[in-house]
């Protein structure tokens, strides 16, 4: 009967580690995967083409101003003729990716630029000061 004990304190006792070894090696594995930050600060322009767009032109887009230094990603929404890319401000600017992507392709398109009532707006978030969200940001105004 002690050995029969013994035995079943060592295999609760060996579950116990076991199982404290499984959440050590599940916690190294989720937390371990974390990316870095790349230090970038990205920015989303936007380019509105004045003629309809179908594919060809819009992968002939995305391949231009993908290939524009500074500038990471691009996306066209064919059916609205509109491009957007993600540049780093410190490598590049909207008008000289556009002046370049123009060059490039020579395409019959704008850079869009909000009007100043857009721009003003701004995110909605905290807008209203009389809010808890407008208060806790009045703080650190």
């Amino acid at each position: 009967m002690k050995s029969l004990l013994k035995i079943f304190g060592m295999s609760i006792l060996a579950i116990f580690f076991l199982g404290i070894a499984v959440l050590a090696i599940h916690l190294i594995d989720v937390t371990g995967k974390k990316s870095l930050p790349t230090g970038k600060n990205l920015q989303l322009s936007r380019i509105d083409f004045t003629s309809p767009v179908d594919s060809i032109t819009a992968n002939h887009a995305r391949s231009v101003i993908q290939s524009i230094h500074g500038v990471d990603y691009a996306y066209v929404n064919v059916p609205d003729g509109i491009l957007i890319y993600s540049f780093d401000p410190l490598e590049q600017q909207p008008a000289l990716v556009f002046e370049e992507f123009q060059r490039a392709g020579n395409f019959q398109a704008q850079l869009y630029t909000p009007s100043t009532e857009i721009a003003a707006s701004g995110c909605p978030v905290g807008q209203d000061d009389n809010s808890l969200l407008g208060k806790m940001m009045g703080m650190f105004k």
